[in-house]
Formats: structure tokens, C-alpha cells, sequence
């Protein structure tokens, strides 16, 4: 199939891996590369922020894929090979002083890059983000028991490291601009659950406070809020969300808003030119804007969305329900589908017990739900929020009537 095409993918993400996979597995027989900017064969991000910090895991058992399947499938692995142009009516990647690689198709799987903080003493050393697998080898470097962290960020990766530091003997302190934890992605109940947790094991939280500089001579030593609070940091770790890695694809002239565009069948403003994972910004029926999402499942199912367009094969417009997950002190806290701060949060279980689900409602349909320490609500939850179906809160809220009973 498409014997004399090339097609080249753009990142060596998940959603990269497994459009490469996909393609091969759908029939594809022409040339394809898959070009990366780093030295590291492709990798798992989840583990960088857990597992990998911890110990727990080495850097070759987070690999995608093994070394071999690489040249097994025929695919290009270029590593090292950042991309500084992409020109679409020609048809072609410059990268470096090489010779431009020229293209039939090409997908966008650029992913996501950190957010920085533009504050005096911004590139101290002893300032670290958790991106790559050297980022997390380092700051594992410098977890040293007793030393002081100062974690910027009370979202899903600042709140992971927070617990590796405790865990490793860290003395941690989270800075987070908003009134409560988890604001953004998270309901009142589980941003209280998972601080007290925290605080449980030893957190200490500074809210509603911005970062006003860094401090420190040849390394940092303290981090000033913008009330003038200053506390000490052997370790500041950044985790303030990340920003669509578009900038190539808005150079190349796709329209871009924070985020690739693209339609449910990842395609975007070019007929040659395709993307998915974390750099897209995409409709879904579950939305009701154009949305970009930030986790594995969504970059996953995208790039086999993207490699069966690229291949003219049959596919539906991509409306899965996104799902995302943390674990923290063991505390695994699983989520399907996207709340709104409107929607009605309806409690089942025990939060004490440190086992129980929190489903919302939005005019009575469910649209997402958090499982927390148990994930026997995760996958009837996650069926109600696919069909949108209508439930009453009184019989989601009893602990006697299972969510797979609802709807049929």
C-alpha cells in the first residue's frame, strides 16, 4: 500500500510510536521516518515524574518500543534530528545540514513543552522541569534526603514529585498560585482529599501565592512569593502546565490556536499534513469547543485516527471520552471525561475511607468522573459519559445501586 510514498512523523512522543506502529500494521509498505530532537529512544512520559524518580523503573524498562523493533518494521528512527523548517507546498523537512527529507504525508507529533517562569533568578541551577528522561535522572541526582524542595505547581506533575520527594525523605513545599490544589482539573472534594493527603504525609502548601523571584548565588537557595514570603530551596522543581509545541506547524503556515487544528479526522489546514497527541487542538462531541488534551489514551488514539487518514483508510471522526490518571503515596486517582466548574458533583462512597468516586452531572447527563483508591465505578462511569446518559443523583449518590444498572 503506497509502496513509492513517504511519509514522516514528527516527534518521537506516544502519539508519534504509535502512529508509526499503526501504519505499518494497517498495510503500509513505502518509506517512513519517524525524526525526534532527542538522543533517547522513544520513551514513556507517565514514569518520569513516578516510577523513574523513584527508582522504581530504569530508563531502558520505559522505553516504547525495543531497540530492534525499529529496523524490524522498517522505520527510520532519526534521533537527534531537530526539525528547524517544514515546507508544505514543496514538500519537505530541513533539518541541520542535512539534506531536506522529502515528504507525501507528514504527521505533526510534537507534543508539549513546559511553561516558564520569567522571574528573577529563573536560571539558577538547582531549577528543575520534568520533561525528559535527563530531567528526571537529574532531579533524582539531586534528591538527597533532608534537603528542602520547593515544588511551583499543585497540578498532576508537581503533586507526583511532591510525593517522590516525601518519599525519598525530602523536606517539600508547594507554591500554587490558586485557592486550591488541582484547580483546573479537579472538583473542591478531590483537591481537599488529595492535600490532606499530602499534608498527611508531611507537605506543607502555600496557596494563592505566585512566584516573585528565585534567590541564590551559584545555585538556588530560596524562592520570594509576590506577598514577600521567602522560603528555603536546596531543589525548586517547575510545574506550572505545558504550552502546545506548535511553533514549527504556525512557521509552516497551519492555523494554530494553542494548538494544532485539526478535525476528528486529524487533519489539518493542509491536506498533506496530519497531527495528533498533545500539540493538537481538536473537536470531539464531548466538548463544546475545540479542545487540546494533555495524556496518553488521547496522543494514543489519535495517531491511529491519523495513520488510518493518512492512508485513505475508513474511519469515524475521533469521539472517544478522555481518560487520565495519577498515583500519589500509592493513592491511585483514575478520571473519564471533562468537568466544567458548573457541573453537579455527586459523591459515592466514603471520602474518609480513601476509597470513592465523585460523578458530575451537567443538567443531569454525566459527563466525567474521578475514581479515587478503587476503579470499580471507572468503566460503567466511563460507558455512562460515551452514551451521555441521563441519570438521577439521588441513585448515582446510593451505595447500592452500581453505576452498570444505570442507563439500561
Amino acid at each position: 500500500m503506497f509502496a513509492d510514498h513517504t511519509i514522516a512523523i514528527i516527534g518521537g512522543g506516544h502519539a508519534g510510536v504509535e502512529a508509526a506502529a499503526a501504519l505499518r500494521r494497517f498495510g503500509y509498505s513505502g518509506k517512513l521516518f519517524l525524526l525526534d530532537s532527542q538522543d533517547e529512544e522513544p520513551y514513556a512520559r507517565p514514569p518520569l515524574s513516578k516510577e523513574l524518580l523513584l527508582a522504581k523503573q530504569t530508563r531502558e524498562e520505559i522505553k516504547l518500543r525495543k531497540a530492534s523493533f525499529y529496523s524490524e518494521h522498517s522505520i527510520g528512527l532519526l534521533l537527534k534530528h531537530q526539525v528547524q523548517s517544514l515546507d508544505i507546498q514543496a514538500k519537505r523537512i530541513v533539518v541541520g545540514e542535512r539534506e531536506p527529507l522529502r515528504f507525501d504525508r507528514v504527521l505533526l507529533a510534537t507534543g508539549a513543552v513546559s511553561r516558564r517562569i520569567d522571574v528573577r533568578g529563573n536560571n539558577l541551577p538547582g531549577i528543575f522541569e520534568v520533561r525528559t528522561v535527563k530531567d528526571a535522572l537529574a532531579l533524582r541526582e539531586a534528591f538527597i534526603p533532608s534537603r528542602n524542595v520547593v515544588v511551583v505547581g499543585a497540578g498532576y506533575i508537581g503533586l507526583e514529585v511532591a510525593a517522590a520527594a516525601r518519599s525519598l525523605g525530602l523536606n517539600v513545599t508547594v507554591i500554587e498560585r490558586d485557592a486550591r490544589i488541582m484547580s483546573r482539573v479537579a472538583s473542591p472534594t478531590i483537591s481537599q482529599f488529595l492535600q490532606s493527603l499530602h499534608e498527611e504525609n508531611g507537605v506543607q502548601f502555600v496557596l494563592q501565592q505566585s512566584v516573585a523571584a528565585f534567590e541564590g548565588d551559584n545555585s538556588v537557595t530560596s524562592v520570594v512569593t509576590s506577598s514577600g514570603l521567602s522560603f528555603p530551596a536546596d531543589v525548586v522543581v517547575i510545574g506550572i502546565g505545558v504550552v502546545a509545541n506548535d511553533d514549527l506547524a504556525a512557521r509552516a503556515g497551519l492555523i494554530c490556536r494553542d494548538g494544532v487544528l485539526v478535525d476528528g479526522l486529524c487533519q489539518t489546514s493542509s491536506p498533506s499534513v496530519f497531527a495528533a497527541g498533545d500539540v493538537t487542538r481538536h473537536e470531539n462531541r464531548h466538548f463544546k469547543n475545540p479542545m487540546r488534551l494533555e495524556c496518553v489514551q488521547n496522543a494514543a488514539s489519535q495517531a491511529i485516527i491519523a495513520a488510518r487518514s493518512m492512508l485513505h483508510l475508513h474511519v469515524s471522526p475521533y469521539d472517544e471520552v478522555p481518560w487520565f490518571w495519577t498515583s500519589q503515596y500509592g493513592c491511585r486517582v483514575q478520571s473519564a471525561g471533562i468537568r466544567e466548574q458548573d457541573d453537579e458533583p455527586v459523591v459515592r462512597g466514603n471520602v474518609a475511607s480513601g476509597k470513592f468516586s465523585v460523578v458530575y452531572l451537567r443538567r443531569g447527563t454525566v459527563v466525567a468522573i474521578d475514581c479515587v483508591g478503587t476503579m470499580k465505578d471507572f468503566t460503567p462511569g466511563k460507558r455512562l459519559i460515551t452514551q451521555q446518559q441521563t441519570v438521577q443523583a439521588s441513585a448515582v449518590k446510593d451505595p447500592n445501586t452500581a453505576l452498570h444498572d444505570l442507563g439500561t
